[in-house]
């Protein structure tokens, strides 16, 4: 049994769910963050005195005043492998043609998708694995890895000092930015080109675009 946790979920995830449901019965006190979405970020400034904090699939970036606030483990579960850190990865990773892909349980620092890796789950990508389908698959096996960690931590609360892995994180840092030059189609970009964008950035209301005459047309 935990003594007090912050678990930072996302609203509409069954994966935040059922890791709020194995927290509220391994903890004493819990406090649930949920993000309604990526513009309206909750306030975590005035909590005190919890002893992890856990985050999966949250926009909240933690500041350092935060962290300095947990009293034990602050625990990020990234969507991605270490050789992808930051915005965009899965989409990255469909565009580099990579054949092996995974999420990530790190330590949480004042930089991002930095701090000491806890663990890592692989899985292949397939040729006909579309956007959707990658993001689907990550955040299953995310899961999957923040339910082991969660668990570990509950049976050993210094497991993770233990570990010692053969994964570093990338120097790259994708941003903001990067993701936005991807979806851009240009005129004269080549046909396998243009494959590549649609199928690394084409997903629901997110759309690849072409930029033309000052005027922005988007795949529907």
């Amino acid at each position: 049994m935990l003594n007090s946790v912050i678990f930072l979920g996302r609203k509409n995830c069954i994966f935040s769910k059922k890791l709020h449901i194995l927290l509220k019965k391994n903890s004493k006190k819990l406090l649930y963050v949920e993000n309604l979405n990526k513009n309206k970020k909750n306030n975590l400034n005035k909590i005190n005195n919890f002893d992890y904090l856990f985050s999966f699939r949250s926009y909240q970036i933690l500041k350092r005043q935060t962290l300095k606030k947990i009293n034990n483990l602050a625990i990020n579960f990234h969507p991605g492998s270490p050789k992808y850190r930051g915005i965009g990865c899965t989409n990255f990773a469909i565009y580099n043609n990579e054949k092996i892909y995974g999420a990530t349980a790190h330590l949480i620092d004042d930089k991002i998708d930095h701090g000491k890796i806890i663990d890592v789950v692989e899985f292949k990508i397939k040729e006909k694995d579309s956007l959707e389908k990658l993001l689907n698959k990550t955040h299953k096996q995310m899961f999957i890895l923040a339910t082991k960690v969660i668990k570990n931590i509950i049976k050993d609360r210094n497991y993770y000092s233990n570990t010692r892995l053969k994964y570093k994180w990338s120097k790259k840092l994708w941003k903001r930015k990067d993701l936005e030059r991807l979806c851009k189609i240009n005129i004269n970009d080549s046909s396998q080109l243009v494959k590549k964008k649609i199928r690394s950035t084409n997903y629901k209301s997110y759309k690849p675009y072409i930029l033309f005459k000052n005027y922005k047309f988007k795949l529907c």
